[in-house]
């Protein structure tokens, strides 16, 4: 639905007995309804001070009647996404080939284009599951265990290199966009795994692997996720549980660790919706939610190396919802950014080189729930899912409504105006 004009502050979009969501701007798309069923709406505005204005009128439309799901459910339509115009690479985990556990030596997939990697190179392969209950689309999902106990790495790491044969690296000018399906359980969410744990890394995008990679190599040959101009999009715990979508660069280096930080009245977290630190107040802070599908899109631009330069960028979007732009950060007026000083001013995103690793640059991405600084004992296992991952060097559309759990949901109403 869409409404004339964009309100002052917020818009309230109620349906015949019920609020169904306050946000700002002028578009909202109702999913999961029932099938040829009546649904009226009205809406209203709201300003900064918390004033109202009365309601529109009322607008209504007709579900139309429930599809015939496409053979393989949400996987048609994955299977569309994977054959657009740019894409490289798509795994869809619903076969044992995309887990690819190498010699199933204590490095598991390393020295391989993709693989997975056992948490601290250790051999342990429960921490990886192919879960045929639990998916978006298709067979399967790609589950991590996360145990009561541990540190740091506790379930290992999934990667892949853009390409199998390493040609598609970022050189200076050139993009990679790289969507995903993510899900975790309530536990993962819920629980303090102490120290200095401030959330977990969720995706990594980093170096990619060079030739002669192989078990038992270096970084110089295969860079891990602690490379110095990794881009990462993580989780940030806030004093009242919730965890915030974030980003930062760099995990060594000049500019190590920096964060895709804004500034408005005060530091913005979620520098696209204006997410203010510390209140981090919602909305407009997007906060991850537990046992349901979020849609992941990341953009990453490189400029020049070792400058401010480059632009990030992640969209986020809950099951069944479009992507919304949380953060954008790049040199181009609008996408203002904080460098490692606190600077405020309008800069671009900063992505290290490694000067011992001149030869390295930005070609893998990892799904890795990595958290610096946690130790933890007597908590409940967790678990998080990876699903449907497609690597592009042009951009990627949202997945159609149909997908999430496998279930194709009813059609929402169409021609529905409210002005």
């Amino acid at each position: 639905m869409r409404w004339g004009s964009r309100p002052i502050c917020w818009s309230d979009v109620q349906g015949l007995v019920a609020q169904i969501i306050s946000q700002a701007g002028i578009i909202y798309s109702n999913t999961g309804l029932t099938a040829s069923t009546l649904y009226r709406y009205r809406v209203r505005a709201t300003d900064a001070a918390g004033n109202l204005t009365s309601y529109s009128s009322i607008a209504s439309a007709t579900t139309s009647a429930s599809a015939t799901p496409p053979a393989g459910g949400g996987g048609s339509d994955f299977a569309t996404r994977c054959a657009a115009a740019g894409v490289l690479r798509c795994f869809s985990f619903d076969t044992d080939t995309d887990f690819a556990f190498g010699s199933g030596g204590k490095e598991g997939g390393r020295g391989l284009n993709f693989g997975y990697i056992p948490p601290g190179s250790n051999g342990d392969f429960t921490k990886i599951t192919r879960d045929t209950t639990t998916k978006t689309s298709g067979a399967s999902s790609l589950r991590l265990n996360i145990p009561g106990s541990g540190g740091p790495d506790v379930a290992g790491a999934w990667f892949a290199n853009f390409s199998s044969d390493l040609s598609q690296q970022l050189q200076p000018g050139q993009d990679i966009w790289i969507q995903v399906r993510y899900r975790v359980d309530a536990n993962f969410l819920n629980q303090d795994y102490g120290g200095g744990s401030h959330g977990f890394k969720i995706l990594d995008i980093s170096g990619g692997d060079r030739p002669g990679c192989a078990p038992g190599q270096g970084s110089a040959l295969c860079p891990t996720t602690c490379w110095d101009g990794e881009n990462v999009f993580t989780t940030e715990r806030t004093g009242s549980g919730g965890h915030l979508l974030v980003a930062y660069s760099n995990c060594g280096g000049a500019q190590a660790f920096t964060n895709a930080y804004g500034m408005t009245s005060n530091i913005t977290v979620q520098n696209a919706v204006g997410c203010l630190y510390p209140s981090y107040v919602a909305p407009p802070c997007v906060y991850f939610t537990a046992n349901e599908w979020w849609t992941m899109k990341i953009h990453l631009h490189i400029g020049t190396y070792g400058t401010h330069s480059s632009t990030y960028q992640i969209w986020a979007g809950r099951e069944g919802q479009p992507t919304t732009l949380v953060v954008d950060c790049g040199p181009s007026p609008g996408r203002v950014c904080l460098d490692h000083s606190g600077n405020s001013q309008p800069i671009g995103w900063y992505i290290e080189k490694e000067a011992a690793n001149p030869s390295i640059v930005v070609g893998k991405v990892w799904l890795v729930p990595y958290q610096t600084g946690a130790s933890y004992s007597g908590l409940q296992p967790a678990q998080i899912w990876y699903d449907d991952l497609i690597i592009s060097r042009q951009d990627i559309a949202d997945p159609g409504a149909g997908s999430g759990g496998g279930v194709q949901v009813p059609a929402s109403p169409s021609g529905l105006v409210l002005k």
